[in-house]
């Protein structure tokens, strides 16, 4: 039996040594990875909260001006300070108190009261002045006495 082991051994210690074979390498993430995987899987863009199609169709929401003393502000953020605070509906391509856009958030202006002016309106956003006291005329977008035109 002796033999037989001997041999088994001697066979054994004579086949060659496995040699290692390299695996391939992985893709690098530099290369492609990154931008497929962007594209696989996009971020969640944060949604921005517009509600003036939902409270205004077809106007502006703009917050009641009587609240803040002539302080601009921003615009309420979520729907329920929309209503906490109140608002109103304006377009302002016409409304002469909101000439512009919201005058409260400094968007707009009030034309309803400037000096020397006996009417005003809002055409398109931009202040419009119809007529001037006496003594006075049409300049541009305001009344001025007549003698200082030339």
């Amino acid at each position: 039996m002796y033999p037989l082991a001997l041999l088994l051994f001697s066979f054994v210690v004579a086949l060659p040594q496995p040699v290692p074979v390299p695996l391939p390498m992985p893709p690098s993430r530099r290369m492609g990875q990154r931008a497929a995987d962007a594209n696989r899987y996009p971020r969640a863009v944060p949604v921005k909260n517009d509600y003036a199609s939902f409270l205004c169709p077809g106007g502006v929401p703009c917050p009641l001006s009587n609240l803040f003393s002539g302080v601009a502000l921003a615009a309420p953020a979520e729907l329920t300070d929309w209503f906490r605070v109140g608002f109103e509906c304006i377009d302002p391509h016409t409304e002469l108190r909101q000439c512009g856009g919201c005058a409260v958030l400094g968007r707009g202006q009030d034309y309803s009261a400037l000096p020397n002016t006996r009417a005003t309106a809002c055409s398109g956003g931009t202040c419009v002045v119809l007529s001037c006291k006496d003594g006075l005329v049409v300049d541009g977008g305001a009344c001025v006495r007549a003698a200082l035109i030339q």
